[in-house]
């Protein structure tokens, strides 16, 4: 398997979010599956990071090569922007997509993150905890 020694990594604490990721995982689930090529786990991961943390991430997503863009499934909807990463928790690595909706009631402090699997459960978080989000260029998994 190929993997990449250029990687960031962000920092950040599992925060809970106010009940609306689920929800929205299920109203975009086709969407999700046809760009992303994922079943979505119903319901969104979100992470608090410092404000040097965000404003990193802010920069190394506009720089990123693997953004898809997710259009809206209705008419009242909104697209979203998703963004190929890896979330690390001790020493176990899980590729991920970070979502930006284009309307959302989150800060750029928050960040939400997408998986076919329920990471709280996969990696043992708890509200509280640190996480590791460690963004590539080229979508490759970190050498790590």
């Amino acid at each position: 398997m190929m993997c990449t020694d250029m990687y960031y990594v962000v920092k950040g604490k599992v925060i809970d979010g106010v009940g609306e990721g689920a929800k929205y995982v299920r109203m975009y689930h086709h969407v999700i599956e046809n760009v992303l090529r994922i079943s979505p786990y119903p319901g969104t991961l979100n992470i608090q990071l410092e404000y040097l943390e965000a404003k990193k991430l802010k920069e190394l997503l506009q720089k990123h090569s693997c953004r898809y863009y997710i259009p809206p499934p209705c008419r009242s909807c909104v697209h979203a922007y998703a963004w190929k990463a890896y979330i690390k928790r001790e020493r176990i690595l899980v590729p991920i997509y970070i979502v930006r909706p284009a309307k959302t009631v989150h800060g750029e402090d928050v960040v939400e993150i997408l998986s076919e699997l329920y990471l709280r459960g996969v990696l043992g978080l708890k509200t509280g905890d640190v996480v590791e989000i460690y963004v590539t260029s080229n979508c490759v998994e970190p050498c790590i």
